[in-house]
């Protein structure tokens, strides 16, 4: 909210005195947004007070459709990586069904070297 009230009137670097630049909020900006989409996580930048309800309503929202999966790769040693498939049987009739579930966080595997 600070970059988006006070953004126009900062330099675009960093200031002598140790005041923030445009660019120093915009990269921080920028590794918010790439840090949690890399970890599965999600960025709500917000303008105004008004639209913290909403936002809040949507983290609610998501926090409330998450699954938490656990892998077991077994005694897999052989230093490769393996892709992680996610099935689900919706009905319970021991059929899977087709539609691919998309995983967020880590998508592969990655097998230590056995010894």
């Amino acid at each position: 909210m600070f970059f988006k009230r006070y953004g126009d009137y900062l330099g675009a670097t960093d200031g002598l005195a140790g005041s923030p630049g445009r660019m120093t909020l915009l990269q921080a900006q920028n590794t918010l947004g790439t840090f949690a989409k890399e970890t599965g996580g999600a960025y709500f930048p917000y303008t105004f007070e008004g639209e913290i309800p909403k936002i809040l309503q949507s983290i609610n929202g998501l926090l409330r459709s998450q699954y938490s999966l656990a892998f077991n790769p077994g005694d897999v040693r052989d230093g490769k990586q393996h892709k992680i498939k996610v099935s689900v049987d919706v009905n319970g009739d021991g059929v899977y069904d087709d539609k691919e579930y998309v995983i967020q966080a880590r998508s592969v595997y990655n097998a230590p070297k056995g010894q």
